[in-house]
């Protein structure tokens, strides 16, 4: 394998140069690099190495080993091949394996995960290796974001958990179930709200009892739910924007509607009972 190796160095103030130490001193412009490693074999990397010479203790127990960083600038946009890889071998020499990889459409890959392919930009993918792949993200030691492979045995998802690792909010992949450890609150400020009107809650009040509730689970899912079909809810109220959901908000108001319409209706009753008895 072949490298060229150009080193351009125009001194301002003069070079500092020392035993270990050197230095690259240059007034670039736009294009103009003050290193360049060019490989000469089409379809090759590019590479730099750093290593650091072991103690003898270190080298007894394979405790050493070598960065380095290898990088190719030709191939299509959907070419694995065409990123820059941080990679790590063991001792100084033999078989290694990349910790970092990013590829020239933005996709990036951790640890030893292969690149799926996807022209999709700014993803980044784990290894799909079990219970070692999780991403984690933290600010502060005070909240952690955990993309998990297994998340605890609770399942694949999204975790989100404070400074003693406890959960306090959950996303699975499997069911698309959500755990908050708290209250969940949705907007209801009336100062973000228009087009208020009044409703008819006797209306409301005959629909929910010509609604179908019944009991149900999800599939794959054993979990028992009681509750409307979402399509019914939509076509009885046209409430959200889709009849495959119910919106917790729109289920709320129907519900205090209907109460407060069935609360009048008893009223009714209780004053016509009133004046038949007298």
């Amino acid at each position: 394998m072949k490298y060229i190796l150009l080193f351009f160095a125009l001194f301002i103030s003069g070079a500092a140069l020392s035993q270990n130490q050197q230095t690259i001193e240059m007034n670039s412009g736009t294009d103009d690099v003050h290193l360049l490693l060019h490989e000469t074999s089409t379809g090759d990397y590019s590479r730099i190495e750093f290593y650091t010479t072991p103690t003898i203790a270190e080298s007894t127990f394979g405790l050493s080993g070598r960065w380095q960083i290898a990088a190719r600038s030709t191939g299509l946009s959907t070419d694995a091949g065409k990123a820059m890889n941080f990679w790590y071998g063991s001792g100084s020499s033999g078989a290694g394996a990349n910790k970092l990889s990013l590829a020239s459409n933005g996709y990036m890959t951790l640890g030893e995960a292969t690149w799926d392919g996807s022209t999709s930009t700014g993803v980044i993918q784990s290894p799909s290796t079990n219970n070692a792949s999780d991403i984690v993200l933290a600010a502060n030691d005070r909240v952690y974001i955990d993309l998990a492979q297994d998340g605890v045995n609770l399942g694949a998802g999204l975790y989100v958990r404070d400074a003693s690792h406890n959960d306090v909010f959950r996303v699975f992949s499997v069911g698309g179930n959500a755990w908050l450890k708290g209250t969940l609150t949705q907007g209801s400020d009336r100062n973000r709200k228009e087009n208020i009107t009044r409703i008819n809650g006797a209306s409301i009040l005959d629909k929910v009892a010509g609604l179908d509730i019944s009991q149900w689970n999800y599939i794959d899912e054993d979990v028992p739910h009681i509750g409307p079909m979402a399509q019914d809810f939509y076509a009885a109220f046209g409430l959200g924007d889709t009849d495959k959901g119910i919106a917790a908000i729109d289920s709320d108001g129907i519900a205090l509607a209907a109460i407060q319409a069935l609360l009048q209706r008893i009223e009714a009753l209780e004053a016509r009972l009133k004046i038949r008895e007298k």
